[in-house]
C-alpha cells in the first residue's frame, strides 16, 4: 500500500492510472516509463501499487543489475517469477509459461550499457506477446534509461511508452504542502506565507518541499539563508537530470539548481509571488476588520477624496479603502497598537506591491501582532452566539445622574457590569485617571455575558458617541439594545457630589456634554438595533 499521499494528488494519481490503464492495453505487453534520474520518493513502489490494483496478479520487482540477468534476460525473471529448473529455450516459452500468467515484473536499473542486451529481449517478447493469449501472458513496465536516443525508444515501443513529465499542479503542490504542515484553517500569517513559500520554490519536486517542511516558519521568512547550507547541485539543468519539469504550464527550473548558477533574479521573483499571493488577501482581512471595528469614525468622512496622478478620486465605500488611508484616517483617534499595525500593514502593502519580499523581521512581527489583534475577532462579531433574546442595556446619562441606583432597582446584580466597580477592583479608588485598561475590562466582561446568552448592563456614563458605539457597533444587529437615558438638576447632582465634588467641574462638564450629545442619544445613535428609555420625565 502507498502510504505517502504525494501519490494520492490529482496529477500523480493520474499518473499512476495510466501506467495501469496502458500496461493493460499493450498489445505487446510491454510498458515503457521514463523518468528522470532525479526521482520523487517512492516512485518504484507507487507504480508497483497502481500496477497490482489494475491488473490484479502478482507484481515482482526487478533489478537489471542483478548477476542473474549476465546469462539469461528469460531464465532470470523466471527464476525471480519463482519457476526452478525449468528449461526455457526461446523468449515464446517464457511468454507462455502458464505460472507466470498475468504477472508484471517491474523492471528498473537500466542503463546504456546494458540497453543492448534488454532491448534484443523486449523486441522478441514484444514479438511473441502479440502472438500469446494477453490474458495469460506475463506484462513488463520497465524504466528506461534517459540518455537514450529518443528514435530507438520510437522504434521498440511506439506510442507504449509514457514519461513522468508535467503531471505535478501547483494546486497538487500545495495540497502536498498543506498535508505535510498540518495545517486546520486557523495558521498565521508567517505560517501561511511559509506555505505558499514552500510551494513557490519546490514546484514540482516533493523531495525540497518535504525538506524545507521540516524547517520553522520564522526560518522560512528568509529561506534562501537555509538552502545555502543543503547539499549543492552540480549537474546541468535539464529534464533528463531531474532539474527541470513542466509547472503551471511552463519549464520550472529546480530552485536548488537556481542557488548553484546564482539565478537570484529567479528565486526572488518565486519568494515575491509567494509573498504577493498570501500578503494580498491579508490586507483585504485587515482593512475588512478595522473598517468594522471602526466604523462609527469612518462613515462620517464619506466621501473621502483621494488624490491619484490622473485626478482625485472620491471613495463612497468604506470597503474602498486602502490600508494606507484607513491608518492615515485612525492613526490618532484609536489604541496605539492598532495605528502602530496599520503603519506596518501600510509598509507591508507597499513592499509587495513594488515587488519587493517582506523583511523577515517585519513578517514576523505582523503576524505575532495580527494574532494578538484578530484573537477576538470572532467573539466581537457574536457569530456564535446564542439567540436567546439576550439585551444589552446602556445606562446613558452624566455623573451623577442617578444610573447605578436605578440600574440596580430595575436588574439582578449579576447582570450589571459597572465601570466604577472595576475601577475600584484594579486601583483600589475612582480617583484615577487611567480609564485604558478599565473599558477593555468592561467590554470584555459584556462581551462574555451576551456570548453566554444572558442580557447584560453596562453602568458607565456613556456620553460620548464614539464611546457608545465602540461596544454598540460589535453587538450583532439581531440583538436588542436599549439606552436608558438618566437626568436629574444640576443643584441635585452637586449637593449629592461626594466624591465627584473632588474633581473640579466634572459634574457641570458631564451636564453640557450630555446636553450637547442628547440628540444623538434620543436618536438611539441611528443604529437600527437601538431603542431608546428615557427616565427623565418620571
Amino acid at each position: 500500500m502507498v502510504v505517502d499521499p504525494f501519490w494520492s494528488l490529482s496529477g500523480p494519481s493520474r499518473f499512476l492510472e495510466n501506467v495501469g490503464s496502458r500496461m493493460l492495453s499493450s498489445s505487446k505487453g510491454v510498458l515503457g516509463v521514463t523518468v528522470p534520474h532525479f526521482r520523487p520518493g517512492g516512485f518504484v513502489d507507487a507504480v508497483m501499487e497502481a500496477t497490482r490494483d489494475r491488473g490484479g496478479g502478482r507484481v515482482i520487482p526487478i533489478n537489471a543489475r542483478d548477476r542473474a540477468f549476465d546469462r539469461s534476460i528469460p531464465h532470470g525473471l523466471a527464476r525471480a517469477g519463482g519457476i526452478r529448473d525449468t528449461s526455457i529455450h526461446s523468449v515464446s516459452g517464457f511468454v507462455n509459461l502458464p505460472d507466470l500468467a498475468a504477472v508484471s515484473f517491474v523492471i528498473d536499473g537500466l542503463d546504456r550499457e546494458s540497453w543492448g542486451r534488454w532491448s534484443t529481449f523486449l523486441r522478441s517478447f514484444s514479438a511473441a506477446s502479440q502472438d500469446a493469449d494477453r490474458s495469460l501472458a506475463p506484462r513488463l513496465i520497465v524504466f528506461l534509461p534517459v540518455d537514450l536516443p529518443r528514435a530507438d525508444v520510437q522504434f521498440l515501443l511506439g506510442k507504449d511508452e509514457m514519461q513522468w513529465r508535467g503531471y505535478v499542479s501547483p494546486t497538487d503542490t500545495r495540497v502536498y504542502v498543506s498535508h505535510l504542515l498540518g495545517h486546520m484553517g486557523t495558521e498565521s500569517l508567517l505560517e501561511r506565507v511559509a506555505a505558499e513559500t514552500i510551494v513557490r520554490l519546490a514546484g514540482w519536486d516533493r523531495n525540497l518541499a518535504m525538506t524545507l517542511a521540516a524547517r520553522e516558519p520564522e526560518e522560512l521568512a528568509d529561506p534562501l539563508a537555509i538552502m545555502s547550507g543543503f547539499p549543492v547541485i552540480d549537474r546541468h539543468a535539464c529534464w533528463s537530470s531531474g532539474l527541470i519539469d513542466e509547472w503551471d504550464g511552463s519549464p520550472f527550473i529546480h530552485s536548488m539548481s537556481c542557488l548553484a548558477t546564482g539565478d537570484q533574479a529567479t528565486l526572488k521573483r518565486r519568494l515575491w509571488l509567494a509573498h504577493s499571493q498570501v500578503v494580498t488577501p491579508f490586507i483585504g482581512e485587515v482593512i475588512d476588520f478595522f473598517v468594522d471595528r471602526y466604523e462609527h469614525i469612518l462613515s462620517p468622512l464619506l466621501p473621502y477624496t483621494v488624490e491619484t496622478r490622473k485626478a482625485p478620486k472620491l471613495i463612497h465605500d468604506l470597503r474602498d479603502f486602502e490600508v494606507s488611508h484607513i491608518y492615515y484616517l485612525l492613526a490618532d483617534r484609536i489604541p496605539i497598537r492598532h495605528a502602530k499595525f496599520l503603519k506596518m500593514a501600510t509598509a507591508v502593502r507597499n513592499k509587495v506591491a513594488h515587488h519587493n519580499t517582506v523583511p523577515a523581521d517585519l513578517l514576523i512581527t505582523i503576524s505575532e501582532t495580527w494574532d494578538e489583534i484578530r484573537s477576538n475577532r470572532s467573539e466581537t462579531r457574536g457569530w456564535d452566539w446564542p439567540r436567546c433574546g439576550q439585551k444589552l442595556i446602556l445606562m446613558v446619562g452624566p455623573s451623577g445622574a442617578g444610573k447605578s441606583t436605578l440600574a440596580k432597582r430595575r436588574y439582578s446584580a449579576d447582570s450589571i457590569v459597572s465601570s466604577d466597580d472595576i475601577r475600584i477592583e484594579k486601583y483600589g479608588s475612582l480617583e484615577t485617571s487611567d480609564q485604558t485598561d478599565v473599558f477593555k475590562e468592561v467590554e470584555q466582561r459584556v462581551i462574555r455575558r451576551l456570548a453566554e446568552g444572558e442580557t447584560v448592563v453596562l453602568d458607565a456614563t456613556n456620553l460620548k458617541r464614539n464611546d457608545r458605539l465602540a461596544i454598540v457597533d460589535k453587538i450583532p444587529t439581531d440583538i436588542q439594545i436599549v439606552y436608558e437615558v438618566v437626568d436629574r438638576p444640576l443643584a441635585e447632582k452637586i449637593a449629592t457630589g461626594d466624591w465627584r465634588l473632588k474633581k473640579e467641574g466634572l459634574i457641570e462638564g458631564h451636564s453640557e456634554i450630555f446636553i450637547q450629545e442628547l440628540p444623538n442619544i434620543l436618536a438611539g445613535d441611528n443604529r437600527p438595533n437601538v431603542d431608546v428609555i428615557d427616565h427623565r420625565a418620571a
